[in-house]
């Protein structure tokens, strides 16, 4: 697993499932797939097999409380600290 720098951490768990849902809807490489209620699935398929596909399982005002879970959906999608940070959705130091 990747690392991240306490202040990254604390901005991304500060982030709300509805940022993440957003977030992969403005991606291009995403494609929202298979939703249902409140489960959000997305599929990008230039992807290798283990990272095709992420789901979020949303509610109102929800957010990530534990970094392992949070972490590993952002291996998933294949974002890292630098590139949340050129999309700006972290802030730089």
């Amino acid at each position: 697993m990747k690392k991240w720098s306490q202040q990254a951490r604390a901005q991304l768990l500060a982030r709300t499932k509805k940022d993440y849902i957003q977030l992969l809807d403005k991606d291009p490489e995403w494609e929202q797939v298979n939703s249902r209620g409140a489960t959000y699935g997305y599929r990008n398929p230039n992807r290798p097999p283990q990272h095709q596909y992420v789901t979020i399982h949303y509610h109102p005002k929800e957010r990530y409380n534990h970094w392992s879970l949070l972490a590993e959906m952002l291996e998933t999608i294949c974002w890292t600290e630098e590139s949340l940070k050129k999309r700006k959705v972290l802030k730089k130091k």
